[in-house]
């Protein structure tokens, strides 16, 4: 039914709960997993802005997302999932989740998502609201556990 899953990853760990989701469909169903991550774009006359800026922001470098994706594929690799993984720049997340669920030809999005329980977030921008109203491809909202 899935055959290419897409999942986000973030640096915070909360992509970890999407990617255990993803993991176990990937093993039932035989799919493939694209990993993506939305990275800052580069300044090539400043080849340290991108990890200082990343210190200030809390956005991703290149060499962060780098460092994400080993730690996501030890996983994968332990568990025999084939996977893929692909870098996009810019400022809009849901933009880049887009553009990777098209150009790898992903059929399934699987994503985490802090899941406030105020609409405030549908109206003030999440990523995943904006990811649900803008892809064309089924999601899969991987919420964070309620705390108790």
């Amino acid at each position: 039914m899935y055959r290419n899953i897409l999942v986000p990853i973030d640096p915070e760990g909360l992509s970890d709960r999407a990617l255990a989701h993803a993991m176990g469909l990937s093993g039932a169903l035989g799919s493939r997993l694209t990993l993506m991550t939305v990275a800052d774009d580069i300044d090539p006359r400043a080849p340290f802005a991108a990890e200082t800026h990343e210190a200030q922001s809390g956005e991703i470098s290149p060499s962060r997302a780098a460092q994400m994706f080993h730690r996501a594929a030890g996983k994968l690799r332990h568990a025999g999932v084939a996977f893929d993984t692909c870098v996009y720049c810019g400022d809009k997340p849901w933009e880049g989740i887009a553009m990777a669920a098209d150009d790898h030809g992903c059929d399934l999005i699987v994503m985490a998502s802090r899941g406030g329980e105020h609409m405030d977030g549908f109206v003030f921008g999440s990523v995943a609201a904006s990811v649900l109203t803008r892809c064309h491809v089924p999601i899969l909202v991987v919420k964070e556990p309620a705390e108790v």
